[in-house]
């Protein structure tokens, strides 16, 4: 499978990402706080479900997905964030690098898939670009 190594890298950006946004989640601070805290709830959720269904995708198509957070580290183009108190401004402007970077990742993974016809990884990115350009455009309009 071409796209395999790209899905390797996804699976460990999802792990890491995941963490991130668990610390915004733990550490936001400041006025909207509680949607803030609800909303990057809503969004490591939807990291770890797809970070799921990668290495599930992986394992479909043949191939053995990275299974440890050793392996993660060094796979994932993602920098683990500092432990410290996020403002709801920052909290939100993080989640939008997250945001584009997942969908940037996305569409070179289905563009790759397309290519070499793999038809179901190029579905599914399709899938995550949409979903994740919807959650952008939520984020966007709370910088606003």
């Amino acid at each position: 499978m071409k796209s395999e190594k790209q899905l390797q890298v996804l699976l460990a950006d999802l792990a890491v990402l995941n963490v991130n946004v668990h610390n915004l989640h733990w550490n936001v601070e400041g006025p909207a706080f509680k949607p803030t805290h609800v909303f990057l709830e809503e969004m490591y959720e939807d990291l770890f479900t797809k970070f799921d269904d990668v290495a599930e995708l992986i394992k479909t198509n043949g191939g053995s997905p990275a299974a440890s957070l050793k392996e993660y580290l060094e796979l994932s183009k993602v920098e683990e964030y500092a432990d410290r108190n996020w403002t709801v401004a920052e909290a939100f402007g993080e989640s939008k690098k997250i945001l584009e970077y997942l969908i940037n990742s996305a569409l070179e993974i289905r563009k790759t898939a397309s290519d070499a016809d793999e038809f179901t990884v190029a579905n599914i990115m399709e899938d995550y670009v949409h979903d994740w350009q919807k959650t952008l455009w939520m984020v966007n309009a709370a910088l606003k």
